[in-house]
């Protein structure tokens, strides 16, 4: 049996995902800051959507600076409504919830 009171569930950490390196990523930021392009724009972004697009069969690819950015693309293109029905997980991060409200 563990006991935990209120204020060791406050200090623990729940990792939702594990980040994944393979190698180069201190290069490639290097780079990013060296030429200054450490936005949401620049060669490396234009690289990524280009290869992403064409691993996926597609004409276009968008990155995004973050997943709610991504959810708000996302239900803006659905063209979601009120009263249009969306299924969501019972175990998610908020912004999920807020895009579709």
């Amino acid at each position: 049996n563990i006991k935990m009171s209120a204020m060791d569930l406050s200090s623990a950490a729940f990792p939702v995902n594990t980040p994944k390196f393979w190698g180069d990523e201190k290069e490639l930021v290097a780079n990013c800051i060296e030429t200054g392009w450490i936005s949401s724009e620049g060669p490396a972004v234009k690289e990524f959507e280009a290869k992403l697009a064409s691993k996926c069969g597609r004409r276009h690819a968008i990155a995004c600076a973050n997943g709610t950015a991504a959810l708000d693309i996302a239900v803006k293109a659905l063209q979601l409504g009120k009263g249009d029905e969306v299924i969501l997980p019972s175990f998610c991060i908020i912004s999920v919830i807020t895009q579709v409200v």
